[in-house]
């Protein structure tokens, strides 16, 4: 199973200015059953890299996606021009959907602002000045899962929710 699409740019700059939109890649195991999510990863980036940048008057950073079926059991991996962006295996389970954003930007064009997206080091980069990239943190914001019960909520902490996103998923 392959799906892929292009859409023509829907207008040029100068070349000075122009920027080659990238090309998004996902593989993922066929057996595994992971096709669907591929396509919300695939559909949930193109929105934020062409179509919101279209609206708004900018130029597209993405223009291609492609979604691959592997024979390898239990890839699934994420590619930006060729870059790797995400492998499963090797970053421990699916991404956060604001952790991939990030990593995308970092490869397409930092300056890009995500908006509510956008991930804010909670580290002590922030005391000392120092800027750290998207694509080198893991968890270095804080992220808090609550579930709904009966009686109260539960918060978990990293290695529960770490355990969570490998066993469900995408949260």
């Amino acid at each position: 199973m392959t799906g892929s699409f292009s859409l023509p740019k829907p207008f040029a700059s100068s070349p000075s200015e122009s920027q080659t939109p990238g090309s998004l890649k996902i593989v993922f195991c066929d057996g595994c059953g992971w096709f669907a999510r591929s396509q919300w990863y695939s559909y949930e980036l193109f929105q934020t890299f062409h179509t919101r940048r279209l609206q708004k008057g900018l130029e597209p950073l993405i223009s291609e996606t492609t979604i691959a079926a592997s024979e390898n059991a239990g890839d699934w991996r994420m590619e930006i021009n060729n870059q790797l962006v995400w492998d499963r295996r090797t970053d421990g389970g699916f991404p956060d959907l604001k952790l991939v954003k990030n990593r995308v930007k970092e490869v397409l064009d930092p300056s890009v602002d995500l908006g509510h997206s956008e991930i804010k080091c909670s580290n002590s980069s922030a005391e000392t000045g120092t800027e750290t990239d998207a694509s080198s943190l893991s968890s270095g914001f804080e992220t808090h899962l609550f579930i709904h019960g009966d009686e109260s909520d539960v918060e978990l902490d990293e290695d529960e929710m770490l355990q969570m996103r490998r066993m469900w998923g995408v949260m």
